[in-house]
This record gives C-alpha cells, structure tokens and sequence, in this order.
C-alpha cells in the first residue's frame, strides 16, 4: 500500500471521531465510492447500489449516535453530519433510479459530501 493509499480518513469531525465504528464505516463507503467511480458505465449501477449500502449504514450510525447523544451541542453537531449522509443518499438514489440516465456526477458530488471538512469522512489533520 502506498503512502497515498494509507492516508487516514475518517472521522475528523468534532466528537464522532472518537467512534471506531464510525470511521471504520466512512471508509467502507469511500472505498465503495471509489470502486462505483473506477468503473465502467455497465458496472455503474450495480456498484453504486454497494455503495450507497455503505452510506446508508453509515447514516444509520449516525443516526443512532444522534439519539444517543446526552448533550444538545453534541446532538447538534451530530445532525448537521447527518444532513449530509442523507443528502449523499439521496444523490445516490438519482443514480440508481436515473430518470434522465446514469450520471456519474452524482457519485462524484456524493463522495465529496462524505469528504467535506464538515462531512463525517474528512481528512484527519496530521
């Protein structure tokens, strides 16, 4: 693995970074993100389902973590992640129901929603 491939994303946003589960899960879905993007436009559809699997455990985590947060901040801060989990879901869905075809720029904006210095996948500073 290349030191380009060993970056450590996950996670880097306020308390969530502390849940392994969680990071380990915003890996998984950029991982799926990368495989549905890497593909071809016949394969597109079946990987974009895998990922938004990822996503969608993801947001569940999330969610589950937003209920059992003790303090508002947290809550709070917990629910501005998830709105962008659930707007990546969304994006997803427009991919795997086109209505105007495959659009691959849906993953691609999706991906960066998870990755966004707000987003619950972000680079973790060194």
């Amino acid at each position: 693995m290349s030191s380009e491939e060993e970056r450590d994303w996950g996670c880097a946003v306020g308390t969530i970074k502390d849940d392994p589960e969680l990071c380990r899960m915003c890996r998984k879905a950029l991982e799926e993100l990368d495989r549905a993007l890497d593909g071809t436009p016949q394969e597109l559809t079946q990987e974009v389902d895998i990922a938004e699997d990822a996503v969608t455990n993801l947001r569940d985590r999330l969610i589950q973590r937003f209920r059992g947060a003790a303090d508002p901040s947290d809550a709070a801060e917990i629910k501005n992640v998830l709105d962008h989990v659930n707007t990546a879901v969304s994006l997803l869905a427009g991919v795997i129901y086109p209505s105007g075809g495959i659009q691959r720029s849906l993953v691609e904006e999706a991906r960066k929603l998870l990755r966004d210095s707000s987003g619950p996948c972000a680079e973790k500073s060194k």
